[in-house]
């Protein structure tokens, strides 16, 4: 895990500094002193919007396992994407799965599991989104070679989960099988932790339920380019949605390049590739819108995942460290809590 922070810290600061050296810094501030910031506010409607949108998927993800309120999801949720931007290594979604086991004694693998379906059905749409860029826009060699691999890993995904959700008992004794030399403890946590996973599976083997949940990822993150396409009228760039459409399929999608966290660099990168490379937007200019979608993404979900976190009791230490809620007098956490899971 440490090898992995310090990879992704690397990466963040190689292009940072590749980013800073490839505009100037003068015109980069001047477009921001020239931007008009009115579409700030409805832009982060639009984004709290999908957020909204996404706690909805989520609680419809984890019908099989528990039936939560969306306010209550809402929160989890909002303080996951919060740990994701602060923490180290993708701690957000090890979060999600601590604060439903805290209160709602939910199975963390459970949880984990609608988490995982959660990111297939995301890089499933941002494929989408790629691919329908490229084909109006036309597609450069760089983006057909994203657009190949992001789909084959999330297609592979989901036929992994598809498989373990139809047929998890032969799983569990494929698994008792190879763990045979181990010890019984060993067996019992895996077979526990397989199969409460595969518990959290439950909308994928109903493809009417998945198929909805796939079109409520599609709201979402229509939603979200909806953010991207408003900022887009703060400076003098192509206002056009397929833009915003692009840039947000390709940034998003350079995220799952180890980086630190907040997903600096990686994110910066690939939304302005889009702009500049496909779009011909001056590379300051684009730089400045960059910068300002990344803190506009960042800054008003982590204050209020930090607000709701404080109301919840808790802390970014605690939650950051994994440590069990045993100092508030509860047994311990299962130590199934991944700290991360698919990007």
């Amino acid at each position: 895990m440490r090898k992995r922070y310090w990879l992704g810290l690397a990466v963040s600061l190689l292009l940072v500094y590749l980013l800073a050296r490839s505009v100037e810094l003068a015109s980069v501030g001047k477009a921001f002193r020239e931007a008009d910031f009115a579409y700030l506010l409805p832009a982060l409607v639009l984004y709290f919007g999908g957020v909204l949108v996404r706690a909805a998927r989520w609680g419809f993800l984890l019908r099989s396992v528990q039936r939560l309120s969306l306010r209550r999801l809402f929160m989890v949720l909002s303080v996951g994407f919060m740990a994701n931007d602060v923490l180290p290594l993708r701690a957000g979604e090890a979060a999600r799965a601590y604060l439903l086991w805290r209160k709602e004694r939910l199975d963390p693998t459970a949880t984990v599991a609608t988490i995982v379906v959660e990111r297939i059905l995301d890089g499933i749409v941002l494929t989408g989104f790629l691919v329908t860029g490229g084909l109006l826009v036309g597609m450069a060699s760089w983006l057909v070679q994203l657009a190949w691999m992001a789909g084959g890993i999330f297609v592979v995904g989901m036929a992994v989960l598809l498989g373990l959700a139809v047929v998890p008992k032969r799983l569990l004794a494929l698994v008792d099988f190879i763990l045979v030399l181990f010890p019984p403890r060993v067996r019992e946590v895996a077979a526990r932790g397989l199969s409460g996973f595969a518990g959290g599976l439950g909308i994928v083997r109903d493809p009417h339920l998945a198929l909805a949940a796939l079109l409520m990822s599609v709201v979402a993150w229509a939603l979200e380019a909806g953010m991207y396409y408003l900022l887009l009228f703060s400076f003098p760039l192509p206002r056009l949605y397929i833009a915003a459409l692009l840039g947000t399929a390709v940034a998003n999608l350079a995220s799952m390049v180890p980086s630190s966290p907040g997903y600096v660099g990686t994110f910066d990168a690939g939304l302005l590739a889009v702009m500049v490379g496909t779009f011909g937007a001056d590379q300051s200019v684009a730089a400045a819108y960059t910068t300002l979608v990344h803190a506009a993404l960042v800054l008003p979900i982590t204050s209020l995942g930090l607000l709701l976190l404080w109301r919840e009791g808790l802390s970014l230490k605690g939650i950051a460290s994994r440590r069990s809620p045993s100092h508030d007098g509860v047994e311990d956490c299962p130590e199934a809590i991944p700290r991360r899971t698919a990007s």
